[in-house]
């Protein structure tokens, strides 16, 4: 996205995406600047926002990632030869990864944990490098079948790839 790219309505998907990048690279700056400002909530915030309010509106999005099919363990940095811009995210580990065969399922899960507030910080450093996320997710009443945990930099890469996607595909 251009400086001289037009923002979408905030009530389509895709200007609550442009408006995302732009928050987070503005908080991204201002820390580097020393603001007193807490990028990893901005991390946590923007896919609260691209993964919780969109997957309802806009459900073939992520369904149309059903086709990517994810190996056991997921090899997240052959994605890269297959979606072009994928994220490596180097810093994932995964404890379960049940029902995730797919990016869309993988998406999926992202969302609900953080939807539901199944997530927990290794820290309270507001450097991306230093905090590690953990994030699980399970049907209700049943234990957890699925966490990850990645860093806070991992995650905004992830958070900035279906930002860009959601306004590439003009939703």
């Amino acid at each position: 996205m251009s400086i001289l790219d037009p923002i979408e309505s905030r009530s389509l998907s895709s200007g609550l995406a442009q408006r995302t990048i732009k928050n987070l690279s503005f908080i991204q700056n201002a820390h580097e600047n020393g603001e007193d400002v807490h990028v990893v909530m901005q991390v946590v915030n923007s896919l609260l926002g691209l993964l919780v309010f969109p997957i309802e509106k806009e459900s073939g999005f992520f369904s149309s990632f059903d086709s990517v099919t994810l190996g056991y363990p997921p090899d997240f940095g052959a994605l890269r030869n297959r979606l072009g811009n994928f994220p490596p995210l180097p810093s994932l580990t995964i404890l379960q990864f049940g029902n995730c065969g797919t990016l869309g399922q993988f998406f999926k899960r992202v969302r609900n944990a953080i939807a539901h507030r199944r997530l927990e910080f290794s820290s309270e450093s507001h450097d991306l490098d230093k905090v590690a996320i953990h994030l699980s997710d399970a049907k209700p009443k049943q234990p957890v079948d699925w966490e990850i945990t990645l860093n806070a930099q991992d995650l905004l890469q992830l958070c900035l790839y279906i930002a860009n996607e959601v306004v590439n595909r003009n939703l």
